[in-house]
């Protein structure tokens, strides 16, 4: 009785128990005498997925580690926002690389980028502004922008909520004299408008004000935080705000586009360089 208790049942494997080990050998004992034809289509129709999810998943390997071995740092990032970008088309390669041959950037380390994509204008949906201002946030977040460029209004905004730079900060009494007729001031008073950023009007309310931005005496605290495009120099004559001239006013006067420096930016001596060449000839 012992000895049949211990004896154990052996069951044939069903069809559907085969090990797939002996399923592949089996299907290649099929094949292995077929014409190479044959042997293709099979292939093709069996495996052509997972080879190709091996070759993708290969391929985005390759690909993220050759961004990290050819990326190169910022020397110098210009942000020109609600540009023409029609007219900017074949001029950003030429400032690339001239503001970079100007700063004498390490080309296989590092790089100059004038950026003209970030359009926050009235033509685009709402998703793309969206995005836009995204992009151009995290610029200023993460130090990136060195150079900032805006029609009035935009550019007003972003002197309003302290986000760039005051001149005094970075040139002499000396050199701000040499550049008056261009400065840009903005009024410290009115800071307080965007203290409370719930409030879904302040940026109708800013545009209420009749304010000369070229005149320092006609506000409370003014603070120069910007330079005026000269008609002659490199970015005047771009023609990439060209079309300001047919806007509407901002703040009881024509927009223009103004120049400025973020205040986070820690490339100050290249961005001041920068600025030179793109308001000069």
């Amino acid at each position: 009785m012992a000895e049949s208790e211990n004896k154990k049942t052996v069951q044939e494997p069903s069809e559907e128990e085969i090990p797939v080990l002996d399923e592949s050998i089996s299907q290649y004992e099929t094949i292995k005498d077929k014409p190479l034809k044959y042997k293709l289509e099979y292939f093709w129709e069996y495996y052509r997925l997972p080879v190709a999810l091996i070759l993708l998943f290969g391929f985005i390997i390759f690909s993220v580690i050759r961004t990290f071995v050819t990326a190169k740092d910022y020397a110098l990032t210009l942000v020109l926002v609600n540009a023409d970008i029609m007219e900017s088309y074949e001029l950003t390669d030429t400032w690339e690389y001239e503001i970079g041959q100007l700063i004498g950037i390490n080309e296989k380390k590092e790089k100059v980028v004038v950026d003209t994509s970030i359009d926050i204008g009235e033509h685009g949906s709402e998703t793309l502004q969206y995005a836009a201002l995204q992009k151009l946030v995290a610029f200023f977040t993460s130090q990136t922008v060195d150079i900032f460029v805006a029609d009035s209004a935009f550019y007003e905004q972003y002197c309003q909520t302290r986000y760039l730079a005051d001149l005094r900060d970075i040139y002499s009494e000396e050199r701000l004299e040499e550049l008056s007729e261009y400065i840009y001031y903005t009024d410290g008073a009115t800071f307080s408008d965007y203290d409370d950023l719930s409030s879904l009007t302040v940026t109708e309310d800013q545009a209420k004000y009749i304010v000369d931005h070229r005149d320092p005496d006609s506000m409370k605290e003014p603070i120069p935080m910007g330079f005026y495009i000269p008609e002659g120099s490199r970015l005047g004559e771009s023609g990439m705000y060209a079309y300001l001239a047919d806007s509407s006013e901002y703040q009881g006067h024509p927009a223009e586009a103004i120049i400025g420096i973020p205040r986070n930016t820690p490339r100050i001596e290249n961005t001041v360089k920068a600025i030179d060449y793109i308001m000069g000839r």
